[in-house]
């Protein structure tokens, strides 16, 4: 959409309907990244979190009807974490899993690097 100005670009809450654009976004622009490397199913959940915690702020920004662009963060890292623990950490393990089972190198590097922290975080 156009106004006289240029581009009018519209916020709106994340939705569930989103999120195949957000996934692509993510991997277009981040390839390398850990979550990317686990892959679209994983990150699919990921962002569907933020479309169910309401204390987080995901929104898509929008030219009038397409998505163009979109952000996601929250302001309570230790309640965002509880909620995606609680509400999708089952679906999110075995993303992961099945992803490092299909990429043992991937699996060692998460081993190395993430694995004690993420384990801490689950068990304390």
């Amino acid at each position: 959409m156009l106004s006289e100005n240029g581009p009018v670009v519209a916020l709106r809450r994340l939705r569930p309907e989103d999120l195949p654009f957000v996934v692509d976004q993510h991997l277009q622009h981040f390839p390398d990244g850990f979550f990317a490397r686990l892959g679209r199913a994983f990150l699919t959940e990921y962002y569907l979190s933020y479309c169910t915690d309401h204390s987080s702020c995901a929104v898509v920004a929008t030219d009038g009807a397409e998505p163009i662009g979109a952000l996601a963060g929250t302001s309570d890292l230790v309640g965002h974490r509880r909620h995606v623990i609680s509400a999708h950490g089952r679906a999110l393990t075995k993303r992961a899993v099945l992803a490092l089972i299909r990429n043992p190198p991937l699996a060692v590097s998460f081993a190395r690097t993430r694995g004690m922290r993420y384990l801490k975080k689950l068990v304390f």
